[in-house]
């Protein structure tokens, strides 16, 4: 017998028989399972696994209460971040399915008071792009930097992104950081987990063009590569996790912005686990060959302990897909037409706009 299993829509756990009941008072459920009973099997995709009606393996939703839940969950959620509509549903349909979950995820997103509120402006930086050559290993190249002027006891965040993966972790600091502090950092939240890295690219901040952080590298045999002047975006793996951190505090921090660090560790995993536009996996899938759980649910299903050289031939192969959709995401980039902007944009007389006005402190 399997355990029976609970599904977390909203912050309501909801058990196989109250959802069994549900699909029976739902007159599409009732249809389709009927359909795959009669064929004695799985029907246009639709397949009935304990009591449940799935669609190419994901839980099929019933009713307009449950799938609004199941969207509060998977986007409001701490977990889940507050991320766009692309990423949403990445995440949604990961596990769950119902005729319009793309229109009601695009409808949910787009009505977020919340995202409104606390996501600033995507336009392209002008100039050309200058993307680094692709890693060849997990953990090979990695981007520093740090975010700093955030209120409270630690005023800093240190940001290290793989550069192959795009997996990052979030570390709180100081942001009179020292350079001794910095390699501490360094080697208590990347160096324990993943290694040395062969190539490390940072900015030109203090922290990394002192002698010590050379010296250091140089005598670990890690090459130190820095952002060209007025071009960060060299770094921009990094410049992006940023980006994206920030946004995820101003969607989840109180009014008195002084908790932000007990966030950190939230937002680190839901970085990790939406997945990333130019490798077309989640960091975690990319490092580890699977999705973590963000909650319960699945119950039905049990892990499978694959041979060593299966294991070994799978990650080898999401790897390789990993590096070639970061090719083919450069190409994109390389062909697409660029538009070089300078000057300022105008606003014709009358015309009301809303002006963001970055604060001194804070997020």
């Amino acid at each position: 017998m399997f355990p029976e299993s609970r599904w977390l829509c909203g912050g309501t756990l909801v058990k196989d028989d109250e959802l069994m009941q549900m699909l029976r008072e739902d007159a599409f459920a009732r249809q389709k399972m009927g359909e795959v009973r009669e064929r004695g099997g799985a029907e246009g995709g639709f397949e009935v696994k304990r009591g449940l009606l799935y669609h190419k393996g994901a839980l099929y939703v019933p009713g307009e209460d449950l799938q609004g839940r199941i969207l509060k969950q998977l986007h409001d959620s701490c977990t889940a971040g507050h991320f766009g509509q692309h990423k949403t549903m990445l995440l949604v349909t990961r596990e769950f399915w119902w005729p319009r979950v793309r229109e009601d995820v695009k409808e949910y997103v787009r009505g977020c008071d919340t995202c409104q509120r606390a996501k600033g402006e995507r336009a392209a930086p002008a100039g050309l792009l200058e993307p680094l050559p692709t890693p060849g290993k997990l953990w090979e190249v990695v981007g520093m930097d740090f975010i700093t002027d955030l209120p409270r006891c630690k005023t800093a965040v240190m940001v290290v992104v793989d550069l192959l993966t795009k997996m990052c972790h979030f570390v709180p600091c100081s942001h009179a950081i020292t350079v001794e502090e910095t390699a501490r950092l360094f080697v208590e939240h990347v160096f324990r987990l993943h290694g040395l890295p062969a190539r490390v690219v940072s900015d030109r901040g203090t922290q990394f063009t002192s002698r010590f952080w050379r010296k250091l590298m140089g005598l670990l045999q890690v090459e130190v590569s820095f952002t060209t002047a007025r071009h960060p975006e060299t770094n921009g793996q990094a410049e992006r996790a940023n980006a994206v951190l920030q946004q995820y505090l101003r969607c989840y921090v109180s009014q008195k912005q002084n908790d932000w660090v007990d966030k950190l560790a939230l937002a680190e995993f839901a970085y990790n686990s939406s997945e990333n536009v130019s490798t077309g996996m989640t960091p975690f899938f990319a490092n580890h060959g699977l999705h973590p759980r963000a909650f319960p649910g699945r119950g039905e299903e049990s892990w499978s302990v694959p041979v060593a050289e299966q294991f070994v031939e799978e990650m080898e192969a999401i790897h390789r897909q990993l590096q070639l959709n970061l090719e083919r995401a450069k190409e994109y980039t390389r062909r697409r037409p660029t538009n070089i902007r300078g000057g300022h944009q105008g606003w014709g007389q009358g015309v009301v706009v809303h002006a963001r006005i970055a604060l001194e402190r804070g997020l």
